[in-house]
């Protein structure tokens, strides 16, 4: 059961350096792509998020091998066993951590969007850029601190689910599959 704990510092260091480069990452793509769009048609931003989906799979197979990777479980993964309604169920402990995480990941960003200035910003220049602006809003700035919160969030979500699948290129892939 503890043998995860050996793991920990491993588990502790690769999410922090994914969150970090997806961070990085995000800051670049809004930088270079995505600021040149502000005031652009929506249909232009997406065309340019779907090309750039098409850059980095490419480029992820130049760099990473096409093996799947094993990731350790972030928590212990020791099955607990229920029979529900005359059924046996099996929750395993690495699950549930990773679902507590993306439920406490999903509410701090809820709150944050729904009570703090910056999640102000973001909702109002969602609705209407023009308006932001004359409200004194940074609209470049919202749009940065929005693509640096999708890369964290993904970097997150995506380490939650490499503990399940492991790690090859096509785990990217998955988000196009809900």
């Amino acid at each position: 059961v503890l043998d995860w704990v050996s793991n920990l510092p491993r588990i502790l260091f690769g999410i922090l350096g994914a969150v970090l480069a997806c961070t990085v990452l995000g800051r670049v793509i809004e930088r270079v792509l995505m600021r040149p769009m502000i005031g652009q048609s929506t249909f232009a931003m997406i065309m340019i998020t779907i090309g750039l989906i098409s850059v980095l799979s490419g480029a992820k197979g130049l760099i990473w091998t096409a093996d799947a990777a094993f990731v350790p479980h972030i928590a212990p993964n020791a099955p607990i066993r229920f029979e529900l309604f005359g059924n046996m169920v099996f929750l395993f402990g690495a699950d549930l951590v990773n679902a507590a995480i993306a439920l406490i990941l999903f509410a701090t960003i809820v709150l944050w969007v729904r009570y703090s200035k910056g999640g102000v910003a973001i909702r109002a220049t969602a609705e209407d850029q023009q308006t932001a602006y004359s409200m004194g809003i940074s609209v470049p700035g919202v749009f940065a601190r929005a693509w640096v919160l999708a890369a964290t969030t993904g970097a997150i979500a995506g380490a939650i689910l490499a503990t399940r699948n492991g790690v090859s290129p096509s785990l990217g892939l998955f988000g196009f599959s809900v």
